[in-house]
């Protein structure tokens, strides 16, 4: 079942990126009027590539928070792009939370051995506050 819907959620972004060959052709030729002109003009498109910027961010943090509040404000005013930049931190943290509670974890339990598992169980607090 998981695999089926890691396939279903990769098909689903192929789909998207085809779809929006423009879109990223600007990104890539760094065109922000053109970009923010093309997003001005499709809201579902708009919360749809805010989202994906916001999951990727909660996950990876190669992207600064500041920079995507700055879009999000720039693109729907301040209350909006300030509400719609919390509701979507919140709802992809809340779906990586899932995806490391469900996948990762068998994941990595299936590669650590026994040994690393009972020091992680006795000093997990202190994994989590050096890390």
């Amino acid at each position: 079942m998981k695999k089926f819907l890691t396939l279903i959620v990769l098909l689903g972004i192929a789909i998207f990126i085809y779809t929006n060959a423009e879109l990223f052709t600007l990104v890539w030729k760094s065109d922000l009027e053109s970009v923010i002109g093309i997003l001005k003009d499709n809201l579902s498109l708009t919360f749809l590539v805010t989202f994906v910027l916001m999951f990727v961010q909660n996950s990876f943090t190669i992207i600064p928070l500041i920079l995507l509040l700055t879009i999000n404000v720039t693109i729907f005013g301040f209350l909006y792009g300030y509400l719609w930049s919390w509701l979507t931190s919140v709802v992809a943290s809340g779906l990586i939370f899932y995806a490391a509670r469900n996948w990762f974890q068998d994941l990595l339990l299936k590669k650590l051995d026994k040994k690393w598992q009972e020091s992680v169980v006795e000093h997990g607090f202190m994994y989590v506050f050096t890390g």
